[in-house]
């Protein structure tokens, strides 16, 4: 079983994994502006196993900085073989689709491992 790590960079690509794999999904959220990274769309053979936030490095002093930026993190298993998209979309979820600001989109491509 591999961790398979997935960031803006990959958006357009094609992944390759294997079943029991599992795929993480890490992406740059500011959660204070409302923005949210959304799993749009999990065909097939992906399994969201958590859905987490952590905010971005503390500065020098101990006490937390509101309002900075952190990192949205998807944690999904790969059940099966077969190819899907995985789809995600930066959104404010009230405004609906028109607001949506930035989109991810990668094709796993599951394989059998040898």
């Amino acid at each position: 079983m591999a961790t398979i790590e997935v960031t803006a960079a990959d958006d357009g690509s094609t992944i390759q994994a294997s079943p029991g794999d599992e795929i993480v999904v890490v992406l740059a959220e500011n959660a204070t502006t409302g923005y949210r990274w959304h799993l749009d769309e999990t065909e097939g053979v992906l399994r969201l196993v958590s859905d987490g936030y952590r905010q971005g490095a503390e500065t020098g002093d101990a006490e937390p900085v509101f309002g900075r930026g952190g990192l949205r993190q998807f944690r999904l298993e790969v059940m099966g073989s077969g190819t899907t998209t995985l789809s995600l979309k930066h959104w404010r979820e009230w405004e609906g689709d028109s607001s949506a600001i930035d989109r991810v989109t990668a094709v796993i491509d599951s394989t059998p491992a040898a």
